[in-house]
């Protein structure tokens, strides 16, 4: 196998690593950052799904209150359809994030998420032809029981203690031993060493910033206008969040690189001829 065939091994090697270090990159720091997974899963409160499964369970607590099912129906459904319930919401599925992440705690304290929104679910209570006082309402949502998401001894989910963050983070860190490995092979039988080093840094600024263009990409064509969908809009912020950080990682091997390229152009060798060249020889003058 030749020098060229080693080196041009190694160098798709090290991209494909630097392609596995940019996802492990980034999907470590979606999976630990909470605050960006529940504002992707935010426009999740306006899928059916979700708002059934919360009007499901308030339907269960109320019967277990003591009204019945029929009034039950009508009361939830009424309840549902107001702000207060879609603010609820959004507070509940923050709090969900919080749960699936949290290292020890893995439930939803209901009580605290409903309790601001009291006054507006008494007002509707009433506007649908039930008389229950407000303070009745606030009594009835300060005993509803947690909702547990996690069991106890359960992992986290996601958050920086969790199965999925650890994982992410040893790729991380075999992609960069195997960028290691594949770099100084071809260093090792490449003849011009400075300019190979300066072109596995480019490569590597090429695939951040193309990883980070892939991502934008990929969130614009899953929600174009934005709000489409809750899933897709959900989907599509998730895409687009942390998408600057392979970007930089690029950048940074962009500025080496270019360092590297300045040092070349203002440190040549000097010529020198591959043969000596013989002293001048004094010619007699002849006399005429």
């Amino acid at each position: 196998m030749t020098r060229t065939s080693i080196r041009s091994g190694a160098g798709w090697v090290f991209g494909l690593a630097a392609t596995a270090l940019f996802i492990s990159l980034w999907g470590r720091a979606v999976v630990v950052d909470t605050d960006a997974l529940a504002d992707a899963a935010a426009p999740l409160a306006e899928a059916p799904a979700v708002s059934g499964l919360v009007a499901s369970w308030l339907e269960d607590e109320l019967v277990d209150y003591g009204l019945s099912d029929g009034q039950v129906g009508s009361l939830v459904g009424y309840v549902m359809d107001t702000t207060a319930a879609d603010e609820a919401i959004d507070r509940f599925i923050a709090e969900v994030v919080i749960a699936v992440s949290h290292p020890t705690d893995g439930s939803v304290d209901v009580a605290s998420v409903l309790l601001p929104a009291v006054s507006d679910i008494a007002s509707t209570i009433e506007a649908a032809g039930f008389q229950i006082p407000e303070r009745e309402v606030a009594r009835v949502l300060a005993g509803l029981d947690p909702l547990v998401i996690r069991e106890p001894g359960v992992a986290p989910f996601v958050g920086p203690e969790s199965p999925a963050a650890s994982r992410f983070g040893t790729a991380a860190l075999l992609a960069v031993l195997t960028m290691a490995v594949s770099g100084a092979v071809a260093l090792g039988v490449s003849t011009d060493r400075f300019g190979e080093a300066r072109r596995l840094l480019v490569k590597l600024a090429l695939g951040g910033l193309s990883f980070g263009i892939l991502l934008r990409l990929g969130s614009w064509i899953l929600d174009p206008g934005g709000g489409r969908a809750p899933i897709e809009e959900a989907v599509s912020l998730l895409a687009r969040s942390q998408w600057v950080l392979p970007v930089a990682v690029g950048a940074v091997a962009a500025a080496l690189a270019t360092v590297m390229w300045l040092m070349g152009r203002l440190v040549r060798p000097e010529a020198a001829s591959p043969t000596p060249v013989e002293q001048p020889r004094l010619q007699p003058t002849r006399l005429r």
